[in-house]
């Protein structure tokens, strides 16, 4: 059975959902873990901030002029599960995860124009970040 549960709310980055393959919904599902933002039960979750720029300039009104909305895929590269959040505003120039599953470790994220057509792609891993990555879109 697929179940919907609403996994956070972030002021001003987004909201984020996710559809779990009969995983939690919250702590309270996972007896001695966490239920992460994937909707994965985890017993040492880590945190993670993914930051971009835009064409190597910092995130700002200015640098995210033309693009309308951002969207950002955490992925574990084992499974190819991804979890996705769209729509992301590009001018606060970060969005962080609180709780992952070590699994998680692929970043890719995409710029979308005024009229809804891809622009920018940019990739990484968490591995070795020290839970910081910073993305550059190109344009």
């Amino acid at each position: 059975m697929r179940a919907l549960a609403v996994i956070a709310c972030l002021p001003l980055l987004g909201c984020f959902e996710a559809v779990d393959g009969g995983a939690c919904g919250s702590d309270n599902d996972c007896p001695g873990a966490a239920c992460t933002r994937v909707g994965e039960c985890a017993e040492q979750p880590y945190a993670l901030r993914v930051s971009w720029t835009i064409a190597g300039q910092p995130a700002s009104a200015t640098a995210c002029a033309g693009i309308s909305e951002l969207e950002l895929s955490i992925i574990d590269p084992s499974t190819g599960t991804a979890h996705t959040v769209r729509p992301v505003p590009c001018a606060p120039g970060s969005f962080f995860y609180d709780k992952l599953p070590q699994s998680y470790t692929d970043v890719q994220l995409w710029s979308f124009g005024l009229s809804g057509q891809r622009g920018g792609f940019a990739t990484g891993s968490s591995i070795g970040s020290g839970g910081a990555l910073t993305l550059d879109l190109a344009r």
